[in-house]
């Protein structure tokens, strides 16, 4: 998996004509146009004391440590912990680079999180529970281009995948 952050600097660079990202990311020289909405879920270890349930609220994880995705900008740690609708108290566990370290440090009780329901892996390692989350803000995912670019052919891949997609995807 590469780096969003990465993707979108190869974008502004010419280096890739269209990606996709999921917000919170750095628009800058980038237009974009939104694809779908995915609810997004809590990653919880099995022991935890709400892994049992159905469904929780965000503010039941309020005061837990979550691990931190490096080199996050403000807007995105706001995202990543959930406290970018309500701020909710939280401790930082492990700092982690990719997907497999964030559940994995989740797995071994270091923490809880969220992703996008669609990002879950269809085949969580033992010790995973995943949860539907009440006040919690859903993932948008976007399509993003150069706003330097003039290719017809982006134009036309762009149109395409956005009268092609679903915009809003419920749980």
């Amino acid at each position: 998996m590469v780096d969003w952050r990465v993707q979108a600097d190869q974008v502004r660079a010419g280096e890739a004509d269209v990606t996709l990202l999921r917000a919170p990311f750095d628009s800058r020289d980038l237009d974009s146009d939104l694809i779908r909405t995915d609810p997004r879920v809590a990653v919880l270890p099995d022991t935890h004391p709400l892994a049992g349930r159905e469904a929780i609220h965000r503010s039941e994880l309020a005061g837990e440590s979550f691990p931190v995705w490096s080199n996050l900008t403000p807007a995105e740690m706001k995202y990543w912990l959930g406290t970018d609708l309500t701020d909710y108290d939280w401790q930082p566990g492990p700092v982690v680079h990719d997907t497999a370290q964030f559940i994995g440090s989740i797995r071994l009780g270091q923490g809880v999180g969220f992703l996008p329901a669609a990002r879950v892996p269809e085949h969580l390692p033992a010790g995973i529970t995943v949860l539907p989350v009440v006040g919690l803000s859903p993932s948008q995912l976007w399509i993003t281009w150069a706003t330097s670019a003039i290719s017809p052919n982006v134009a036309r891949f762009v149109r395409h995948a956005t009268e092609h997609t679903t915009a809003v995807v419920t749980a």
